[in-house]
């Protein structure tokens, strides 16, 4: 893509994990306020298709930056994907 590499070669690595952590500390708040939201408690201000929204806004941004950041090594997520799965479901 034209503008990741763009962005690659104006921001130094250093930058974009930095914005990585920026944008995944606004995905867990997206997340927190739609535990609120299943939750029926301490209602965020918000209508539930906003606070959707947020969550899917968020996700495509963490997601851009592992894209940007390189870190695609999609087979070993994938096997940390399944491991965590089958732990989670043994709980």
């Amino acid at each position: 893509m034209k503008d990741i590499d763009y962005i690659k070669n104006r921001l130094s690595k250093a930058n974009l994990w930095g914005q990585l952590a920026e944008e995944a500390a606004e995905l867990a708040q997206a997340a927190l306020k739609m535990q609120r939201l299943e939750q029926g408690v301490n209602l965020p201000r918000k209508d539930r298709e906003t606070c959707i929204a947020a969550v899917v806004e968020e996700h495509a941004d963490v997601a851009l930056l592992f894209e940007m950041l390189e870190w695609q090594d999609k087979e070993k997520r994938e096997q940390i994907k399944a491991e965590k799965a089958k732990r989670w479901a043994k709980n």
